[in-house]
C-alpha cells in the first residue's frame, strides 16, 4: 500500500487530473483517497479499498488514457493487487471506495459507479463525501450496509451512470427499511449518452 503512493508523474489518470484541475485540489484528492501507482500498465492507477476501521481490504489496478482520462476498456486493462502479488490465501472483503472517509460528522454522501468519478466529484463538490461502488452491479446491500449508521442523520444520494437508474432504484427500494438512499435520475435525459456519468456532465 505505502509503496504505491508515489510515481504520479507516470500515472496516466493523475496526469490527466493535473491537466484538468488545480494542482492543490488534485494533491488533496490523491492523498484523501490513497490513490496509488502501479508498474502494471506502465503507470496503472491503484484504487485502494480501505474500510471505516482503516484496514486495507484490497485494490484494483486500471489503465487510463492520459489525454482523455478515460479508462481503457479492454480485458487486459484491469486487474487486482492481490492477483499481481499472487497472494494465495487472500480474501477479498470488498468495501465502498472512499469508505474510510466516513465519520460521525458526515452530512452528505454521494455514491457513484467509478472511482475516478468519486475523485473528480470530491474536487467539484467537496461538501459531499463521495464513494464509489466500483461497478454498476456492486450497488447491493452487502456493500451498502456500511452506510446503515449514517442513514438517519445523513442525506445519501446515488448517481448511477446513464442507463443504471432502474436497477439502482430497485435496490434502494428493497433496502429502504434499513438504509435510506435516494437514487437520482438526473442523467436519464435524452441529451446524455448511455454510460455517461455525473462527472462527465459536471
Amino acid at each position: 500500500f505505502t509503496a504505491s503512493l508515489k510515481g504520479y508523474e507516470n500515472n496516466n489518470l493523475i496526469k490527466f487530473l493535473y491537466n484538468s484541475f488545480e494542482t492543490d485540489k488534485v494533491d488533496e484528492a490523491i492523498k484523501k483517497y490513497h490513490v496509488g501507482t502501479s508498474k502494471k500498465y506502465n503507470g496503472g492507477t491503484v484504487f485502494w479499498q480501505v474500510c471505516k476501521a482503516g484496514f486495507i481490504r484490497g485494490g484494483s489496478i486500471m489503465a487510463y488514457d492520459y489525454k482523455t482520462g478515460k479508462r481503457i476498456n479492454e480485458n487486459w486493462a484491469v486487474t487486482y493487487v492481490h492477483s499481481v502479488l499472487n497472494l494465495k490465501s487472500f480474501y477479498y472483503g470488498r468495501v465502498l471506495f472512499g469508505e474510510h472517509l466516513l465519520d460521525d460528522n458526515t452530512k452528505n454522501i454521494g455514491i457513484v459507479e467509478s472511482e475516478k468519478t468519486a475523485i473528480i466529484m470530491s474536487m467539484e463538490k467537496p461538501e459531499t463525501t463521495w464513494l464509489a461502488t466500483s461497478g454498476k452491479v456492486n450497488f447491493k446491500y452487502e456493500l451498502l450496509s456500511s452506510l446503515k449508521p449514517f442513514s438517519s442523520n445523513s442525506i445519501i444520494i446515488a448517481y448511477p451512470d446513464k442507463g443504471g437508474f432502474e436497477m439502482w432504484n430497485d435496490v434502494a427500494d428493497n433496502i429502504s427499511s434499513e438504509i435510506q438512499i435516494k437514487v437520482s435520475d438526473i442523467l436519464e435525459k435524452d441529451e446524455y449518452e448511455d454510460g455517461c456519468d455525473i462527472a462527465d456532465v459536471i
